[in-house]
């Protein structure tokens, strides 16, 4: 559960590149900024998740300790729906789709009767309309 809210607000995958990287999570530690997934490729440098709004926080921690951040990749949802503010179209015919639908479902667009045997369709569909179950 926890992996999925991270994918809904979005995080970052960070490299951390100094003399002494563990010193820098120490500081995100400290500053109580939270990551997650930490890998160690060599004794210089460490890869770590993040959130997306914590970079500025996060560089300027990790360069009082002598190291730096690159930022490898941002992931998560918000960063799939990045470049959707351009397509301005696609989004107001997406929003009118999905109210067309809502709005269409509350009509009777078709009534059909089977299965009876001792009432008459016409009978039926008549006492319908009086009830006031019709079309549109």
């Amino acid at each position: 559960m926890k992996k999925f809210v991270q994918y809904l607000q979005g995080y970052t995958r960070g490299e951390i590149h100094g003399g002494a990287p563990e010193f820098a999570l120490n500081a995100l530690s400290q500053g109580k900024i939270p990551f997650w997934d930490v890998e160690r490729l060599d004794d210089f440098t460490m890869v770590i998740h993040f959130k997306t709004g914590d970079l500025e926080k996060i560089q300027t921690l990790v360069s009082r300790k002598q190291c730096q951040l690159s930022a490898l990749e941002e992931l998560g949802l918000p960063h799939h729906f990045k470049g959707l503010g351009k397509r301005k179209t696609l989004i107001v015919s997406f929003t009118l789709v999905l109210f067309l639908v809502f709005f269409l479902q509350n009509f009777v667009w078709c009534i059909q009767v089977t299965g009876n045997t001792q009432v008459s369709d016409t009978q039926i569909i008549r006492e319908l309309n009086e009830l006031g179950i019709g079309f549109g």
